[in-house]
């Protein structure tokens, strides 16, 4: 419900030794939450440290600096971010390879380790109740809590990809592939059964890159999924359906051959385009309610040139389509694209965060308006995320050094790098009828 933002921070540790602080930290405008302290908007102004781990199992073993959090789906069972859990990607808890995460019931207030079977490449929450993890080497295991823990003795299921990332919906798992490491190309791997049992459909796309992948909010009744794909060079977005797919190129909802179309905005009647959409490496999507016939698609993408009333830069933006279940090619996808920010940055916004940039909450019902939320990935990270289904962990974290620490500036705050950025979308939903 957008009142309480969680947010990951990582000290370059590189290696082994607690000798700094990785953290969850807690920013909330809800009294509730905030007691005994009070709870001052805007949310952001304030944040409190609630929890401190380090990237592994211990300060005894290799840390690898990647900490991811996961909140329960807005407009679910659990839908105010009292539920969250952290987890420590790549990272084992033991000789045995278990994954390192952890779990909190009560707003970060209180927190419990969770011992999956498998390294975590990503993880979902179906319910308060209900998590999946995606393991590195494309096995994905269900968490189901008892009321008093985690269980942990579910047997894993193969995807028959290797894993980038993953979702729950009412029963129904579905895994993005990560295509540097996916040997035949398939871009996604779906199970019907909770789980249990993935089925894939080897019809290559285009696009090499990382696959992130949603359901459709409507997905009972239309059976949608969509994909947003890409590198750092290039990238889509498709539209898909299960368990019966369709070929992906048939479906690219970028693609002016099946009637994509985009417009810039103006300003003074002057283009501060370029006219979007945008074929960059796609790095998050999201869907949000607007109470119109269609919901809102948003897809995270790399950097674009524009110009912003005189001024030049070269920023990441956010996608949207209002009609994302149009025909194709008639009457086809429109898309206009959220590409200004203020204040300015200074030497660019990088949406490129992986396993998903882009994040969203609220607008369950015309009430409320969705708010969008993208971390600057300044991290330095620039390894392009191919594993092997042969490496073992000592290998993994030999890449991620490899790729580490290089090229981008880092955090910034003078300059407005490396920040957490917020956009509410107030038009995209239901106006009301004059």
């Amino acid at each position: 419900d957008c009142t309480t933002l969680y947010l990951a921070s990582v000290h370059r540790n590189v290696g082994i030794g607690c000798n700094e602080f990785d953290s969850v930290w807690r920013s909330t405008i809800s009294p509730g939450v905030a007691a005994p302290l009070p709870a001052i908007p805007p949310i952001g102004t304030y944040w409190e440290r609630v929890f401190l781990h380090t990237t592994s199992a211990c300060c005894g073993v290799q840390q690898t600096d990647l900490p991811i959090l996961r909140t329960v789906q807005s407009c679910t069972d659990s839908s105010d971010g009292g539920v969250v859990a952290w987890a420590a990607r790549f990272a084992p808890s033991s000789t045995s390879g278990s994954g390192v995460m952890a779990w909190s019931p009560d707003y970060g207030d209180y927190w419990c380790a969770i011992t999956p079977r498998y390294l975590v490449e990503d993880f979902t929450f179906e319910s308060s109740r209900v998590i999946y993890v995606a393991g590195t080497t494309g096995m994905v295991q269900k968490l189901v809590y008892t009321g008093t823990a985690w269980s942990t003795n579910l047997r894993g299921a193969d995807t028959n990809v290797i894993p980038h990332t993953i979702t729950a919906r009412n029963g129904k798992v579905l895994v993005g592939a990560n295509m540097y490491s996916t040997l035949d190309g398939t871009p996604v791997s779906y199970s019907a059964d909770s789980g249990a049992n993935f089925q894939t459909y080897r019809d290559n796309i285009p696009f090499k890159g990382n696959v992130h992948a949603i359901f459709d909010t409507d997905f009972e009744k239309n059976r949608f999924i969509y994909t947003a794909v890409g590198d750092n060079v290039t990238g889509t977005v498709y539209r898909n359906s299960v368990p019966v797919f369709t070929r992906w190129t048939d479906n690219d909802m970028m693609d002016v051959s099946n009637g994509a179309t985009g417009s810039n905005w103006t300003v003074d009647n002057i283009t501060i385009g370029p006219n979007p959409p945008h074929l960059q490496g796609y790095f998050g999507i999201v869907m949000a309610f607007t109470g119109n016939g269609q919901p809102a698609l948003y897809a995270a993408h790399d950097n674009i040139t524009t110009a912003h009333f005189g001024k030049t830069t070269s920023n990441s933006a956010v996608c949207r389509t209002l009609e994302p279940r149009n025909g194709m090619p008639k009457p086809g996808i429109y898309w206009d694209c959220l590409d200004v920010f203020q204040p300015p940055a200074q030497a660019g916004v990088h949406f490129t965060l992986e396993p998903s940039s882009l994040k969203a909450c609220g607008c369950c019902s015309t009430n409320t308006n969705t708010t969008l939320y993208a971390i600057d990935n300044e991290s330095g990270l620039i390894w392009d995320g191919s594993i092997s289904p042969s490496d073992n962990i000592t290998t993994i974290l030999d890449k991620l050094l490899l790729g580490r620490y290089m090229k981008i500036p880092g955090y910034d705050p003078l300059n407005n790098q490396g920040m957490l950025w917020a956009y509410t979308d107030c038009l995209a939903k239901k106006g009301p009828v004059l």
